[in-house]
This record gives C-alpha cells, sequence and structure tokens, in this order.
C-alpha cells in the first residue's frame, strides 16, 4: 500500500506587506495653485457684478457654492468629511460581505508561532474520528490511551449524532456545523430528483463527484481561505472537495497507519505542514456490523483503534509539540444489536410495492415513488404503514412519516433528497423483505449491529474528547488537595451533552478562523456540566 501523502494543489504564496509598493502622481503646480487661491479670495470684489444687468443679478445674501469651495478652511472640512464618509462606508460594505460569505479575517489577531527548540508551528488541530465509537467502549477497561487523552483534556460523556445516525451524514456535519437536511447529505444512500441520480456511499463516484457534497464548506476549505495549510486521511467527502493534502479512502489502512501518516503531515517542513489534520479511522464501525457492540470479537478494533491514539500522542511527546498541537478525537453514531427483522413486503400491497424505487436511508425505509406513478402513490403506501401500525402497535416496531411531518428534533424534512415517506424502526429491528434474507433458515445476510436509528438512543451516541493549550485555557484545570494524602488531584473537566453541530465552530475557534454560516447555537463554547447543575 502506498502510503504517500497525495498533495492535491499548494496555497497561493501570501504577499508580504513589504512586497507592495503603493505610489502617488505628485500634483506639480500645487503651490501655484495655493497662491492663486489665495490671490483669488484677496481680490474678490461683489463690484465686478454688473449690479444693472437684472440677468446677471446676484442678491446679496447668496453664498456661491464655488465661493465656499474657494474658502480654504471650508474646503478641508468637506474633503475630511467625504473621506469620513467613503471610509464608513467601505466599513459597513466589508462587514456585510464578511457576514455574508463568514471569512471576517481583519477580525482575527495573529496568534504566536510556537518553537519546539528546532521547528516553528502554527496553531495546529488534529480531529480524529472513530466510526461506531459508542461511549460505553470506553468502560470496558481496554482504552488507556483513550481515557488518558480525556483525564488531560474535556470530555463529554456523550455527544447528540445528527440523524440519520449514519457515517457520511454525521462525517460531514462534523466538518460544517450542519444537519443533514442543510448539507444534503442526506443518507449513505440517497436519490436527488433533480440530478436524477442516485447516491451510494460504497461508489467512487458518489464519494468523488463534488455536486453531491457542495452545499457546504468543509473546515478544510475555511481553513485554506484564511491560509492555513490542511490535509485528510480517508475523511469521507473529502475526496469530493479536497483539502491541501489529501490521503484517498483505503479500507486496508491500520488504525496505526493512520496515526504514522498523521505524525508524517507533522514533520513537514513549517512553509508546507498542514494546521489541520482530519483522520477517519474505520475498524470499530467494521467491526461492530460484523459482529455486534457486546461480542467479545469488537475488542479487538477497539484496542487498535486506542493503540494508534497512544502512538499518536507519545509521537508529539517525541517532537516536543505535545504541550501545543489540539487533539479532538470523536465518533459518528454508536451501534446497536439487530436481531429483529420487520417484513415490509407483508404490510404494503403488491400495487405499492410496485410503485416504489430501490429503498433509500438504510437500515431506515426510506421510499419514494417512482415518476409515472399516480398522485396518490404516495398516500396510498405511507396509509398501508401508518394503519398497520396503528392495527399491530406491539408488533410494529417503527414510526412512519410523512416527510414534512417528521419531528423537529430530527431536523430530517427540508431537502429535496429526502424520500417523501421516512419509517424509522426501533433500535435492534430491520427492515427487510422476502427476497433480501430468509433469517428463520438461520443464515442472516444482514449486519449483526447497525445503526441509523433515533439519535436519542442510548446505544446511538458519540464520543467526544478534546486536549490542548486553548482547551487549557478555555477550561482551567482545578486542582482538589487531598489533606489525608497530601496530594494534589484534578477534578475532571466534563462537558454537558451537546449535539455534533457544534463541533465546527469549536474547531474554527482552535484555528483562530471565522467559521461559515452552520446550525450550531453555541459558537464555539462548549459547557462544563457542573456550570449547568450549579
Amino acid at each position: 500500500m502506498n502510503n504517500e501523502v497525495v498533495a492535491l494543489h499548494n496555497l497561493p504564496p501570501v504577499t508580504s506587506d513589504t512586497d507592495i509598493t503603493h505610489t502617488t502622481k505628485p500634483y506639480h503646480h500645487e503651490e501655484d495653485e495655493e497662491n492663486r487661491l489665495l490671490s483669488d479670495e484677496d481680490t474678490y470684489d461683489d463690484d465686478d457684478y454688473d449690479n444693472d444687468d437684472q440677468q446677471n443679478y446676484i442678491p446679496t445674501n447668496y453664498t456661491c457654492p464655488s465661493m465656499l469651495w474657494r474658502n480654504r478652511t471650508i474646503r478641508y472640512i468637506m474633503i475630511g468629511v467625504f473621506i469620513a464618509f467613503s471610509f464608513l462606508l467601505f466599513r459597513i460594505t466589508l462587514a456585510l460581505v464578511a457576514h455574508k460569505y463568514g471569512h471576517e479575517h481583519y477580525s482575527r489577531p495573529v496568534e504566536r508561532l510556537y518553537h519546539n527548540g528546532s521547528e516553528y508551528y502554527a496553531s495546529t488541530v488534529i480531529l480524529i474520528s472513530l466510526d461506531g465509537f459508542k461511549p460505553a467502549y470506553l468502560d470496558l477497561g481496554i482504552t488507556p490511551n483513550l481515557i488518558q487523552l480525556a483525564n488531560e483534556g474535556i470530555q463529554a460523556n456523550y455527544m447528540y449524532p445528527s440523524f440519520p445516525t449514519l457515517t457520511f451524514p454525521n462525517h460531514w456535519t462534523l466538518v460544517t456545523g450542519m444537519y443533514p437536511e442543510s448539507h444534503g447529505i442526506v443518507a449513505n444512500d440517497f436519490y436527488d430528483p433533480t440530478m436524477e441520480q442516485t447516491f451510494q456511499h460504497y461508489n467512487k463516484s458518489s464519494n468523488t463527484d463534488p455536486h453531491w457534497w457542495q452545499a457546504a464548506e468543509p473546515i478544510w476549505v475555511t481553513a485554506n481561505n484564511f491560509n492555513r495549510i490542511s490535509a485528510s486521511i480517508m475523511w469521507p467527502g473529502s475526496g469530493a472537495i479536497p483539502p491541501t493534502y489529501l490521503y484517498p479512502f483505503n479500507a486496508t489502512t491500520s488504525p496505526s497507519e493512520v496515526a504514522d501518516l498523521t505524525l508524517e503531515l507533522l514533520d513537514m517542513p513549517y512553509n508546507k505542514r498542514p494546521q489541520f489534520i482530519s483522520a477517519y479511522i474505520h475498524q470499530v464501525d467494521s467491526a461492530g456490523h460484523a459482529f455486534g457492540p457486546n461480542d467479545d470479537a469488537i475488542k479487538t478494533s477497539i484496542r487498535q483503534a486506542d493503540h494508534a491514539i497512544g502512538k499518536l500522542l507519545e509521537g508529539l511527546k517525541q517532537r516536543h509539540i505535545d504541550e501545543h498541537a489540539h487533539i479532538v478525537v470523536v465518533s459518528d453514531h454508536g451501534m446497536a444489536k439487530t436481531d429483529n427483522y420487520i417484513y415490509y413486503d407483508d404490510i404494503l400491497s403488491t400495487t405499492s410495492l410496485s410503485y416504489l424505487r430501490h429503498r433509500e436511508a438504510w437500515p431506515l425505509l426510506d421510499l419514494r415513488p417512482l415518476d409515472d406513478t399516480p398522485p396518490n402513490a404516495t398516500h396510498q403506501i405511507y396509509g398501508e404503514l401508518a394503519s398497520y401500525a396503528k392495527q399491530y402497535p406491539d408488533d410494529a416496531h417503527y414510526q412512519v412519516y410523512l416527510k414534512e411531518d417528521v419531528p423537529t428534533q430530527y431536523h430530517y424534512n427540508n431537502n429535496e433528497r429526502i424520500s417523501p415517506i421516512v419509517t424509522i424502526p426501533d433500535p435492534g429491528y430491520a427492515f427487510v423483505n422476502h427476497d433480501d434474507t430468509d433469517p428463520s433458515s438461520g443464515v442472516s445476510h444482514q449486519p449483526i449491529g447497525m445503526h441509523g436509528y433515533d439519535l436519542f438512543h442510548s446505544d446511538m451516541l458519540a464520543i467526544f474528547m478534546a486536549k490542548g493549550p486553548k482547551i487549557n485555557r478555555w477550561f482551567p484545570v482545578q486542582k482538589t488537595p487531598t489533606i489525608a494524602t497530601s496530594v494534589t488531584s484534578f477534578k475532571k473537566r466534563i462537558l454537558a451533552p451537546f449535539h455534533n453541530v457544534e463541533v465546527y465552530e469549536f474547531l474554527t475557534e482552535l484555528l483562530n478562523i471565522n467559521g461559515n454560516p452552520n446550525n450550531g447555537t453555541l459558537h464555539g463554547k462548549l459547557v462544563l456540566a457542573s456550570s449547568i447543575s450549579s
């Protein structure tokens, strides 16, 4: 496998102020002009006008504008007012443009560089996603490095993912601050009626075609706009809208190799070194699907992910930048054991089944009629699902909505890519039809572990932890002296739970850049749980 980081493009060199020379063409007759004006002011006489000529008569109380302009004091006042008004208009225009595009470059102070003894480092942020990593995995006693990172920094007991709790929508939310209905990646697989194409997460063209992703600007592009170099290691969407350096997805890349690639990027020369790195580790999610979240087999992948975090922490320490770099570790969602099945072809009529396109947003049952179906097709399909749930409330194990009626806490109705019918199974249940699998045979083609369910369910919650110098300033360490042992302990800094749309502006604050408009409400200012309880 090729571990080289692929450079897609280089940022233009920053132009120094010393490279710009301002020139002004002098007025060669300035002194003569001033003398002439002074002479005019001294020799001006009302008798020069012909008072007998009524057509040229000017009242004695009339002040000619040219007379005002010839008065040097008034002239300078008028020039000053004009300059002040022009400057005010310029600032207002600049503010409006900055507000529209989200890049208020002039409002950010320059930060000091960090010197580790041999190299200079600008503010550095490393974002790592452990796909499918549940908060409960931290309680297994096999993640010492993640526990150390959390103890040295801040940690949320859990973070709410966005709905649907799927990999591609949530990874794009983490780097844009937008809900899936806003950024357009509404599932791992969905149909776009305008493009008349289907997005499939396993399809390379879907992952590299910017038309699917361009509704939102990822943080690495924002960083580039602020003259920060960026890099991405296999982050979903980075192949379509690339950073400065891109390492494309490769399923065989191990967590340890991800750590190595991250450290190689940090070893680049100062003028080429990225300040923002996003890295994706998929093995915990893959094992969760294959074995379920409660099987001992998943522990191997959890240990591998934790070892990669430890390798990165040790590498930063060896480079003497462990007290300078910011590390943010997140997951996109959790995982639930799924061993119950709902046969939707037993619920829908043969006619309704004939109206349907391929199902979308697996494991949800999002349904969209074909273009040539009768006008009432959507309501017929919805009515059959709703009637079954009402008739058999203890057996249905799902909630079905027309898109416009999806509950507001899901933020999942304001996009044409969301299908007209949204059916959400209970955690632990999966929609199948008899053509997909027959669990009674003992051979299941469905994953043992799944996600995509209600974002508030405990099995779907995600992790969040971070450490770095700015974090220590924002959340000062609280020492707790112990009288009996004379040993000073440190109070853990636990954050109140929050939605993952808040991660984006937390990252932009670490990078000292202005973020684009987004769905977050905390503006990067995460809150300690203790400050809420008190």
